[in-house]
């Protein structure tokens, strides 16, 4: 296709402004910072996995930009290449300023509920700092976890401006 590169480019560089402008307000009402936990529920025991956004491969283009965010720290980044399987038990681990999750994924949409249900059931979860704040967020699993490209980074900052800010 003629062009293409050019408006990739545009594309692009739409994310990079609205991140730009996502910035000021995460800083404003994070000044010492923020912690989000970017976490998936996809089993039936009600555990979870906090995922690691500097896997591109695993976690799209949501979550390679929720990593371009300064002053965020997101919980599953460490270095294990996908994240960390949290058992039932360990529910607490995921807690942090703001919780990002969202059930099934990767080809378990039919069973989604299903894992939502396990997760949020569990007393832990109720227990978590963000929960009770009300800062715990479910987000579509297409845009975080199966999406890619300029339309799942958008539609993540859509997320981020609401949920951070």
């Amino acid at each position: 296709m003629v062009g293409a590169q050019d408006r990739a480019k545009d594309l692009l560089g739409g994310v990079d402004k609205r991140l730009a402008e996502l910035q000021p307000k995460v800083d404003a009402k994070w000044p010492r910072g923020l912690r989000v936990s970017y976490v998936r529920m996809s089993s039936t025991d009600g555990g979870a996995t906090t995922l690691n956004t500097s896997n591109p491969e695993f976690t799209g283009s949501a979550g390679r930009t929720l990593r371009q965010v300064r002053g965020l720290t997101v919980t599953g980044d460490n270095p294990t290449p996908t994240g960390v399987t949290l058992s039932p038990e360990r529910m607490r681990e995921i807690d942090a300023d703001v919780i990002l999750y969202f059930a099934g994924g990767g080809g378990q949409h039919a069973r989604a509920n299903e894992f939502l249900a396990a997760a949020t059931s569990n007393p832990l979860w109720q227990s978590l700092e963000a929960v009770k704040a009300g800062r715990a967020h479910r987000v579509d699993t297409f845009v975080w976890f199966d999406g890619s490209g300029t339309t799942a980074a958008n539609l993540a900052v859509d997320d981020m401006l609401k949920y951070l800010t």
